[in-house]
């Protein structure tokens, strides 16, 4: 056994020597190729690993190929080196060939050799988990110095699949994935009204093409996504300098930040990681943003002035600043979201509900409409407004103003009923939430004949045409049920 591996490192040897100087051409090139890989992957598994040895490229006495550079050393020490890894057992469909030699090293590269396509090779530099080029293996050379120090640092050498590039990448799959999702994977998309209430033989026309998307979605803690499919385990870390979480992500057309960024610096931090992993314009980014930063006493467009010192508007500001889109959304309900349980939580007295004045919602549905008219109408949704390298400010209702006095007035006592059902009071304090009787008694103190009250008299109003229209979508859910 000995013997027989002492030949094939010798032939290996004569081969890899051969092919260093011209591009291995035809058949024979493709054989060498394979020969090299599969043997070099024999004996890294089956070898037992001897004395690490040091092999000095460069130096009196290297010994000199025709064309001047030093020879190859020989291959056997590179079973014991922990910076020269062939094959990665958790990745059978691959042979891999995780090249990172010292810097003293004339050609450093990594090669993994797909075994369902055996014609072609993926060349991927250290560092990087994205390929470099693909091309046959009869136009590359494959230049492997087996070179190792007698005490290498340790090199992430194993190298992990890329993920396959998407048109989508969540970052984030909390509520607003579970109708994105299913409206991303919809087959029907042009004919969809609803992903969680379909109707059955009334499809309603969209604007929304029926292109068929790719996407993939992260999460803190690998948990399924709303079709049941993994998501990538990613947590945002603004004072992490490693592009180390970003490697795992895929290539993708459009990045959706679900979760909030906040402060100075965030969002260029994030977008620095992501295209130093995939490259330096990779990716349209997408924040999702909340549109209480528009704090004017009156209507209110994505264009008016906005609390500049939110912390959460500095980074959406920052995010545009880089070319990006930001949609600030009204408030959300849909799924596990019931804006009838929100009544207890922002009146429990009669002077609360005396203060409460408009209400702006937006159904998940037609948020998941929105972003996916973002991601196919990119130059729309950069807008008239839209210069190069700068990004726009969207704001996202459902087209209606509610007044929380007409809302209180109808969801009193479910809200009342809720308030018991789900632990957060007794029946004696539920009993105290006379909502009806309160609204009623205001009406009469501020002369107001009927519900709802008309918009102009209720504060902060805001108007979110302009999306939808630029966009060519509208939303479908239409307005709230009291």
């Amino acid at each position: 056994m000995g013997q027989r591996r002492e030949k094939l490192k010798r032939g290996t040897h004569r081969a890899l020597s051969k092919g260093s100087g011209s591009a291995m051409v035809g058949a024979t090139g493709l054989l060498v190729c394979r020969v090299l890989l599969l043997t070099m992957w024999k004996l890294s598994v089956d070898a037992p690993p001897p004395a690490a040895q040091a092999h000095q490229l460069r130096g009196p006495g290297a010994a000199k190929q025709p064309n001047g550079r030093p020879s190859p050393p020989p291959l056997g020490p590179f079973q014991s080196c922990p910076s020269l890894s062939l094959f990665h057992r958790s990745y059978e469909h691959s042979l891999v060939g995780a090249y990172s030699p010292p810097t003293a090293a004339l050609f450093s590269r990594n090669i993994v050799q797909p075994l369902q396509d055996p014609n072609s090779v993926s060349c991927y530099y250290p560092g990087s988990l994205a390929p470099a080029k693909q091309s046959k293996l009869t136009d590359v050379t494959i230049f492997i110095q087996a070179h190792c120090s007698p005490n290498p640092a340790p090199t992430a050498t194993m190298l992990k699949p890329t993920p396959a590039p998407v048109d989508i990448l969540i970052l984030g799959a909390g509520w607003t994935s579970t109708f994105l999702i299913p409206l991303i994977a919809a087959p029907h998309r042009s004919t969809t009204l609803s992903t969680t209430n379909p109707l059955p033989g009334f499809p309603l026309p969209s604007t929304l093409p029926n292109t068929p998307l790719t996407y993939a979605a992260t999460s803190t803690n690998s948990r399924p996504d709303p079709l049941g499919r993994p998501t990538l385990p990613f947590r945002f870390d603004p004072a992490d300098p490693s592009t180390a979480p970003y490697a795992t992500l895929p290539h993708a057309t459009t990045i959706l930040i679900t979760f909030p960024l906040t402060g100075p610096g965030q969002s260029a931090h994030l977008v620095a990681q992501y295209r130093a992993v995939h490259g330096p314009h990779a990716g349209r980014f997408v924040q999702l943003g909340s549109s209480s930063i528009f704090t004017a006493p009156r209507w209110n467009t994505h264009a008016s002035p906005h609390d500049a010192a939110n912390a959460r508007a500095v980074a959406e500001d920052e995010l545009l600043a880089l070319g990006g889109v930001v949609l600030n959304l009204a408030g959300l309900y849909g799924g596990v979201r019931d804006p009838r349980e929100w009544v207890v939580r922002v009146a429990k007295s009669k002077e609360e509900v005396k203060g409460k004045k408009a209400l702006h919602l937006v159904h998940g549905e037609d948020v998941a409409r929105g972003i996916l008219a973002v991601h196919f109408r990119w130059e729309r949704a950069l807008g008239v407004e839209g210069k190069k390298d700068k990004g726009v400010r969207w704001l996202l209702t459902d087209l209606h103003v509610y007044d929380w006095w007409d809302l209180i007035q109808s969801w009193g006592p479910v809200a009342a009923e809720r308030f018991v059902e789900k632990g957060r009071g007794t029946p004696e304090e539920a009993a105290k939430l006379r909502y009806a009787e309160w609204v009623g008694e205001l009406m009469g103190e501020e002369d107001v004949r009927a519900l709802p009250r008309a918009a102009e008299t209720l504060g902060r109003v805001l108007d979110s045409r302009d999306f939808w229209r630029t966009m060519d979508v509208w939303p479908v859910m239409g307005r709230v049920m009291s």
